[in-house]
């Protein structure tokens, strides 16, 4: 392909590309002076001067020159004319702008301002049309006789020489050509000949001031060039140069003026240009003229400065496409942004995509530095034309440093945007935009209220530095348009927002932010820290409303610190979606000195984590003024579901003022459920202050703490309350887990829910709560494995505790533990507690302990399958031992529940505690209590000190159930089974009793505190049902039978009465079962055990016809002569030793019998099998389908016969169990006969 180089350093550059699709560049060689030439090659724009380089256009295969013979270098000319002290830039491309930017004047000449006399023009100047240019025939111009004149930075020497930019040009050095303004007092002169064959003005057509005067002997003005003193003229106020006698201030001024000449000079060496670059590409689209619609240009090593302009200004409907080659500066006055794409505020306006090739590592070979001014954006929509958004802007290459002004965005637009901004960072992209105040890094400027999207696909953001009041990456200051933020793939190295902004979101006061986040890494997004006491601190990463977080990877996302109002929060939005592969490591929130501290992640609304995300570590910030609270680890005030994904540590931040609270790991403000997923850890912060709370006593702490919180399946292997040091009763240690009205467990497994410990006055958390101290809660626990501990304290924390009611249906309870007490007079948590009503009537609890083991101030129901292995009440020195069961109200233990140990605590100088206890009424039937124990004395001073009891309560009902309760020992030994002032009554009405009670004394092993002896509390019924009581002291077991009672017969181990010989009581017929029983051989003992006999079965001969009658057959029963008939007339003729169905027939070896005919017998009776086996024990075995098979040949009925049993089974009662392959048997032993299918029992179907 055909390209040509233009060179920014001989002029403003035009590019246009018309409706049609041709491309017209007006440029310093311009032969068509009004639109410019056609080129529709690829245009490449370089910097420097073409006189500095050979090439021009050419193909792909290289460059040719064009326009004549170069002349000799400019650069290297002023180099021997002009000292450099800086050697870097020694043999650099030097610049020769021919409009002097400092001029006052014009005549309008130049092709690049033609037409253009009252319009913003390519120079960077807006005039009335008059522009002074070098050599400038103005009559109020004056000059010094033979002097020259210097550009803007120039000095006039006193010597009758011309410097230029601080040169030291002598009066006997090669005499130049010089044009500008003269010094004061002299009078104006034109221009001269210099020695070097050369002349002054542009190296193109004459500009303002008149016609250059061509050397002699010089053919072509093409050749001609200015000399090297014509680039540093002077044209700027009077030079004041300072002497030894002025003053201080006249010497700083001339110093001032030499500086700026000294910078001007270098700018010159680096190729810097004020010229501009103008690109309008008018072409819509490709479809009309066939013709691609993008605009291609190269910069190449392009370095403009323009004072009043757009460096680079793309226009257009059309798409243009900018590549990068060397290292490219584009900086901008006048209100415009360095590289300026507007959105046209009338139509469409076209793409500009900037890129750059890479070299064989993959690194980028263009670069570009792009910096606006006056509150424009570095890359994007300028504030000249105000209102307008930068369009859409694609960034898939190249070395990217883009610097906004103040107000405007890096990349984006400019102050007060109406119009769009559509962003897309991708492929081999290296980003660097920050702005000074107000703008976005990446994304709106401030005040902005036209819509913002930003893509990142692809590339590395090095760093997105937003300006005080912006985001990092998103909206600035007071931004209130739509803004959305896209990630898809990509490196963020490092997003930050600037004061009071967030790293990735919005700004201070900006509204509709949205952020998606869906790939690529965020290695930093930091929040801006708080301004002032009005402004908070910005998030690491931001959104308004939704905030899916799908997939990638977020290192670090961390709120800002607050300085006067609330720290910021690492991920904050609306509502939150944790989903797919996304990875959070860290977030955290914002410390605070004066407010509140910043959570770690914080929805407003629902928050969501699902599928495979994964959670690392999110912290609270610290709070440490007083009355501020720790941020929490993760917030929600709405709906919170986990269904998946990971949380490896939630912690809150601690609260260290003298009344904060800690915040909680994980806090739910509506209903949290965990479906899913796994937590790891999650701890509530800490509250050192002297008033602080560390735990869910007021709200702070929990490791967990909802409104309503469901745990349904998930793995929570480590929940712990804060600690807390405040003074007060009040101030507990947090809660591991925490409902604050409802806390339900149906699944999952709780490997450890820790409570806080309290150091202060405070009492110490619980492991699992329901409720809180203003509220009554409700705790419900139907599945899963738990295993709970409350803190130390005051007084200690439960294990599992609610201000309300608990109940537990299933699940296994492997460890709950109370808390240990440190006050005086506080007592031990209690390994499960309830202030309300305690049913137990499922699933397991392998140990609790505590101050009770399992305690409840309400009735407490312990039935069903439940099974407590050890229920430990807790120590106590002086006070009372805890109680392994104990109840306030009613306690009741029925249906088939199984109490291992019931164990009262010990204690040193007061009471030993109950095994069982009530303070109300204790009833027990029906249930398997292995042991029940009150506990020892160890040093009993006291006169009333006494051992617990095994089972106590006011009033004692035992009517059942296998129980086994020790009194514990002291100076009065406790009873097995005891009442505080009522009644004791045992028997065995309603279930079979096997209770043995131990004490010290056995003759007060059981009693009540009505003094009633044995015989009146105990009393044993003759209706069938064991009825034991064993009386144990000192290993020696005595049994009480009824109104007797032994204290010595029966050697220690006796677990039954002695019972005597079976005696049968009803006989067993063929039809009817009989009966026998044994009874104590104990004088007057009525305990006796009745035994059911098996129906003996009918002994049946063989069938044999009714003499007289063909049509019938009759057998006769051995035992009891009972005849039965059937009818033969209708038989089908199946051949007794064939069937033609899978059934089988098999003998107690489990041989298969059936086509034996003399031992099976086959018949069929009308609709009628009968199916006869010589054997006591037999069974029919087969597939549903092959009895509902049979229904196909009309037989609705299978009579099986053996020896002593008959069973009649209908095929329309078996088609309904199905008639696939599921299998069946029918069996016969003796005169008992089983029906199963699958396994499953059907034996209600037989006949």
């Amino acid at each position: 392909m055909l390209f040509r180089s233009y060179y920014i350093g001989d002029g403003n550059i035009t590019i246009t590309k018309d409706e049609k699709g041709d491309v017209y560049v007006k440029h310093a060689d311009n032969k068509d002076k009004s639109k410019g030439d056609v080129d529709n090659g690829d245009i490449i724009i370089k910097g420097g001067k073409r006189s500095e380089d050979t090439t021009g256009t050419g193909s792909e295969g290289g460059n040719s020159s064009e326009g004549g013979t170069p002349a000799t270098s400019a650069a290297k000319s002023a180099s021997a004319t002009l000292k450099v002290e800086d050697s870097e830039n020694e043999g650099k491309d030097m610049v020769y702008p021919g409009d002097t930017k400092g001029s006052d004047s014009s005549d309008g000449s130049g092709e690049e301002n033609e037409n253009q006399s009252t319009e913003k023009n390519q120079t960077g100047d807006t005039t009335d049309g008059k522009n002074t240019g070098a050599g400038s025939s103005d009559p109020e111009s004056k000059g010094s006789e033979g002097g020259n004149s210097g550009s803007e930075s120039g000095t006039s020497g006193s010597d009758g020489t011309s410097g230029s930019g601080g040169s030291d040009t002598k009066a006997d050095d090669t005499p130049t050509t010089g044009s500008g303004t003269p010094a004061e007092g002299a009078e104006s002169t034109g221009s001269t000949t210099g020695s070097d064959d050369t002349t002054g003005g542009e190296e193109n057509d004459p500009k303002p001031g008149g016609t250059p005067t061509p050397a002699e002997g010089t053919e072509s003005a093409e050749s001609n060039r200015s000399a090297p003193e014509s680039q540093f003229t002077y044209t700027g106020a009077s030079l004041k140069v300072a002497s030894a006698n002025d003053d201080e201030e006249t010497r700083n001024e001339s110093t001032t003026v030499l500086k700026r000449a000294a910078e001007n000079f270098k700018n010159t060496a680096e190729n810097v240009t004020n010229y501009v670059i103008r690109i309008i590409n008018k072409l819509v689209n490709n479809e009309s003229t066939g013709k691609d619609n993008t605009l291609n240009v190269t910069l190449d090593n392009v370095n403009i400065t323009a004072n009043n302009d757009a460096a680079l200004s793309v226009e257009g409907a059309g798409d243009t496409k900018i590549t990068l080659e060397g290292k490219n500066t584009l900086t901008s006055g006048n209100q415009c942004a360095g590289l300026e794409h507007n959105e046209e505020s009338m139509g469409t306006t076209g793409k500009l995509t900037i890129t750059s090739g890479t070299d064989d590592n993959g690194s980028n070979t263009g670069s570009l530095t792009a910096t606006g001014s006056g509150a424009s954006a570095g890359i994007g929509s300028g504030t000249f034309s105000f209102g307008s958004g930068a369009g859409t802007i694609e960034i898939t290459g190249g070395d990217i440093t883009a610097i906004g002004s103040s107000d405007g965005a890096g990349i984006g637009s400019g102050y007060g945007a109406t119009g769009n901004t559509n962003i897309t960072i991708s492929g081999t992209a290296k980003i660097n935009a920050q702005t000074k105040q107000g703008g976005a890094g990446i994304g709106s400027g401030s005040g902005a209220t036209g819509n913002t999207n930003i893509t990142i696909s692809g590339g590395t953001i090095e760093n997105a530095q937003g300006g005080s009041g912006g985001a990092g990456i998103g909206g600035g200051d007071d931004s209130t348009g739509t803004t959305t933020v896209t990630i898809k793939g990509g490196t963020i190295k490092n997003a930050t927002g600037g004061n009071t902004g967030d790293g990735i979101g919005g700004g201070l006061d900006s509204k509709n932010i949205t952020v998606k986040i869906e790939g690529g890494t965020i290695e930093k997004a930091q929040g801006g820290q708080g301004y002032g006491r009005y402004h908070d601190a910005g998030d690491g990463i931001h959104s308004d409303g939704d905030l899916t977080i799908s997939g990638g990877t977020i290192t670090s996302a961390v709120g800002g610190k607050a300085t006067g109002r609330d720290a910021g929060d690492g991920i904050r939005a609306g509502t939150l979606t944790i989903s797919g592969e996304a990875r959070i490591d860290n977030a955290t929130g914002g410390t605070a000195d004066s407010g509140s501290a910043g959570d770690g992640i914080y929805s407003y609304g629902k928050l969501t984590i699902k599928d495979n995300a994964k959670i690392g570590t999110v912290k609270g910030g610290d709070a440490t003024a007083s009355g501020k609270d720790g941020g929490y680890g993760i917030r929600n005030h709405g709906q919170f579901i986990m269904s998946g994904g990971t949380i490896t540590n939630a912690v809150g931040g601690k609260a260290t003022g003298r009344t904060g609270d800690g915040g909680d790991g994980i806090y739910c403000g509506d209903t949290l459920t965990i479906e899913g997923g796994e937590i790891q850890q999650t701890t509530g912060g800490e509250a050192t202050g002297k008033s602080g709370t560390g735990g869910s006593g007021k709200r702070g702490g929990s490791g967990i703490l909802g409104k309503t919180m469901e745990i349904l399946t998930s793995t929570i292997k480590k929940a712990i309350g804060g600690r807390s040091t405040g003074e007060e009763s009040y101030h507990t240690g947090g809660a591991g887990i925490a409902g604050s009205e409802s806390l339900t467990i149906k699944g999952g497994t709780t490997v450890q829910a820790t409570g806080g410990d309290a150091t202060g006055n405070g009492n110490g958390g619980s492991g699992i709560r329901s409720g809180s101290d203003s509220r009554s809660g409700s705790l419900s626990i139907s599945g899963g494995t738990i295993s709970a501990a409350g803190g130390s304290g005051r007084s200690g924390g439960a294990g599992i505790a609610s201000s309300g009611t608990v109940s537990i249906s299933d699940g296994k309870i492997e460890q709950a533990t109370g808390g240990r007490a440190t006050g005086e007079d506080g007592t031990g948590g209690s390994g499960i507690r309830s202030n309300g009503t305690l049913t137990i009537k499922g699933g397991e609890i392998q140990q609790t302990s505590g101050g009770d083991g399992i305690g409840s101030y309400g009735n407490l129901t312990i039935s069903g399958s439940a099974k407590i292995e050890t229920a430990q009440g807790g120590a106590s020195t002086n006070g009372n031992g805890g109680s392994g069961i104990s109840s306030g109200g009613i306690l009741t233990i029925s249906g088939s529940a199984n109490i291992g140990t019931a164990q009262g605590g010990a204690s040193t100088n007061g009471n030993g505690g109950d095994g069982i206890h009530s303070g109300s009424v204790v009833k027990i039937s029906g249930d398997t209590i292995t042991k029940a124990t009150g506990d020892t004395i160890t040093k009993a001073t006291g006169e009333n000190s006494t051992g617990g009891s095994g089972s106590g309560g006011s009033f004692v009902n035992i009517a059942g159930g296998t129980i086994n309760t020790t009194g514990g020992s002291g100076k009065s030994g406790g009873a097995g089974v005891s009442t505080e002032s009522g009644i004791v009554s045992i028997g065995n009405s309603d279930t079979p009793l096997d209770l043995t009670a131990t004490a010290p004394d056995a003759d007060n092993a059981i009693r009540g505190r009505d003094g009633k002896k044995l015989d009146e509390i105990i009393h044993l019924k003759e209706n069938g049902k064991r009825g034991l009581v064993k009386l144990v002291e000192n290993g020696v077991t005595r049994l009480f039978h009824n109104s007797v009672y032994t204290k010595s017969i029966y050697p220690a181990g006796s677990e039954t009465h002695p019972l005597g010989d079976w005696v049968i009581t009803k006989k067993s017929t063929c039809t009817e079962p009989g009966e026998r029983q044994h009874s104590c051989k104990v004088k007057d003992c009525v305990v006796t055990e009745t035994e059911e006999l098996p129906a003996l079965g009918h002994q049946w001969s063989g069938w044999m016809p009714v003499q007289g009658d063909s049509s019938r057959e009759y057998r006769i029963c051995a035992v009891c002569n009972e005849v039965e008939y059937r009818d033969v007339s209708h038989n089908s003729g199946i051949s007794d030793s064939t069937i033609s169905t899978g059934l089988r027939v098999l003998d107690p070896a489990q041989a298969d019998i059936l086509q034996n005919a003399q031992l099976v017998r086959l018949s069929r009776i009308s609709d009628v099998l009968y199916i006869d086996v010589s054997h006591e024990t037999a069974s029919l075995q087969g597939v549903l389908s092959d009895l509902t098979g049979l229904r196909s040949e009309r037989i609705g009925t299978v009579v099986f016969s053996t020896e002593r049993c008959t069973s009649t089974l209908s095929l329309s009662d078996v088609a309904a169990l199905g008639a696939g392959d599921t299998p069946f048997t029918l069996r016969h032993s003796g005169s008992t006969a089983s029906f199963t299918v699958g396994g499953a029992d059907h034996s209600a179907l037989l006949r």
